[in-house]
């Protein structure tokens, strides 16, 4: 009924039943296809049988096919190693979108972005369940998590040589991680371990409450914490933070909506006539409040890289649609920003359009790491990388024009119809192979 399995992708595989249905690139068609008592089958199937009966050497020369079409050495360039050798604090935000620092909202954050590099077209690109944990993944292995949403549990005992910590640590850096909440959550304390961090840090360890610990100042005003954050002024070290106070939701009557009103927002003020937008930019300064003092501990030897984890989805869909996109894939165009209060550090933006797969490659160049050699994604300095972001749902979005499925944009008119065959073809090869390098933990295989 659905026809024969095509082994390869092709620019019209969105065309293909039989290729939506096994690879889900469209979970609305491929339930109109099954049926719900299918799909559910398909997905269970998917989360906790494929993970564990997968054919790792048909799925290991599938991954070498990919990276033996699409991959290509990376060359020096104006920015490697432009930050070698110093310390680096890497901070995800919780749902600090555009819409939370605009019209200098938060004044430390809009300081960063005007005097360090700002990635203007970064998109946070969200695959498999629990975006947050998503961009946490690709963040520190540059690989996306699985289409079937199981990473935080399914890839525990994975190879991740070339994650982002294990590549500082082979340049003798310490590397740790710091969030709010429990080690199990998320399976964080295993899952970071096998990231290669050597201790993650719940707040909780620090004798906070939950009272205490949402509030993303707690680590900037509990000593020892924010000492370890530091490595106790042991160099060279690397530190990865998440931050929480800006979460969902967005309502007056939302967890920590008081607190932040009455913190951070002045009774003379202007403020949004949207509840749910209001409630954002107030938690967002929480967050401000908590990378301004970060700072003030911070050295000239310091580098702070911030990196939205997605965008605000808590928001109400009449808001998303008035002040984002109506297409789901871009509204996850986010902050990144990279700031050093060195003084011979750059300030300048960049617009090409980027995504999180980029984050890793980007960040190992910029430090002059050991560059790695198959990755999902792209150091962005590098000048014959032209700039695209890969979405879960099978769109993408290049200097020129965001395609999905029917929907058509033209940006640009630099391209031609087969350019975006040709994209077509790479995003229905780059999405199933990626899924394939985890299941066959391709990396210890290598």
């Amino acid at each position: 009924m659905l026809g024969k399995l095509t082994e390869k992708a092709t620019w019209n595989s969105f065309e293909d039943p039989r290729y939506i249905y096994e690879n889900n690139t469209d979970p609305h068609k491929c339930l109109g296809m099954t049926g719900y008592y299918q799909y559910l089958w398909r997905d269970f199937n998917n989360c906790f049988i494929r993970p564990y009966t997968a054919n790792t050497e048909k799925q290991k020369a599938e991954v070498d096919a990919f990276f033996l079409e699409y991959g290509r050495d990376h060359k020096d360039n104006d920015f490697t190693g432009l930050l070698k050798g110093k310390n680096v604090i890497i901070v995800m935000l919780e749902s600090i979108d555009w819409q939370a620092v605009e019209d200098n909202n938060t004044p430390t954050i809009n300081m960063m972005m005007d005097n360090g590099i700002t990635f203007t077209n970064y998109y946070a690109s969200i695959f498999g369940d629990g975006a947050t944990f998503s961009n946490e993944f690709v963040l520190n292995t540059g690989v996306y998590s699985p289409s079937n949403g199981t990473a935080a549990y399914s890839y525990r005992d994975n190879d991740f040589s070339d994650s982002l910590a294990n590549l500082f640590k082979k340049e003798g850096y310490s590397a740790a991680s710091f969030h709010h909440n429990h080690g199990w959550f998320y399976n964080r304390a295993l899952m970071h371990n096998s990231f290669g961090y050597e201790r993650y840090n719940s707040y909780y360890d620090y004798g906070g409450s939950w009272e205490d610990v949402i509030v993303d100042t707690y680590l900037t005003r509990t000593e020892p914490l924010l000492s370890d954050v530091f490595a106790n002024d042991v160099n060279p070290f690397m530190s990865f933070i998440i931050t929480y106070s800006a979460h969902l939701g967005y309502t007056y009557d939302a967890e920590l909506a008081e607190y932040a009103f009455d913190n951070y927002v002045e009774e003379h003020e202007t403020r949004p006539e949207r509840e749910d937008i209001d409630v954002l930019r107030a938690k967002a300064r929480i967050t401000d409040d908590m990378l301004k003092e970060l700072l003030e501990k911070a050295e000239r030897n310091d580098v702070i890289i911030c990196v939205t984890d997605h965008y605000a989805y808590g928001l109400t869909e009449e808001t998303l649609n008035e002040t984002h996109d109506t297409e789901w894939a871009l509204r996850q165009r986010v902050p990144f920003f990279i700031y050093c209060s060195d003084p011979e550090f750059p300030s300048m933006k960049i617009d090409k359009i980027c995504s999180n797969a980029d984050f890793l490659p980007t960040i190992a160049n910029l430090f002059g790491l050991d560059y790695p050699e198959k990755v999902m994604g792209h150091d962005i300095f590098d000048p014959e990388y032209k700039g695209y972001a890969v979405f879960s749902n099978y769109s993408f979005l290049t200097e020129n024009v965001y395609w999905h499925d029917e929907v058509v944009r033209e940006y640009g008119t630099e391209y031609t119809d087969e350019d975006v065959h040709e994209m077509i073809k790479y995003v229905y090869s780059r999405i199933p192979a990626n899924d394939s390098l985890l299941e066959c933990d391709y990396y210890k295989r290598k």
